[in-house]
């Protein structure tokens, strides 16, 4: 079972997947990453006014695609 600080991030990579998988792409590789709580704390002193809303990467994932053409199909779905 998930963490709950992985909720969001598992229902948008799920939700690819889904769409992958209605659309008969076949992915390589799908991986998800949190960025490390002392990184993003690191962050966070070194930028005073920025605040955890103006950080750019917490986490995210990625899919690798066998080819260019699967990923082009994939871009004209989203």
């Amino acid at each position: 079972m998930a963490s709950k600080s992985y909720a969001p991030l598992n229902v948008m990579k799920n939700s690819l997947v889904r769409l992958l998988n209605k659309n008969k792409i076949v992915p390589i590789l799908i991986s998800q990453r949190l960025k490390r709580l002392a990184s993003i704390e690191y962050k966070l002193d070194l930028n005073i006014n920025m605040g955890l809303g103006g950080m750019q990467d917490i986490g995210g994932y990625r899919a690798v695609l066998k080819d260019t053409k699967d990923l082009m199909k994939l871009k004209l779905l989203l």
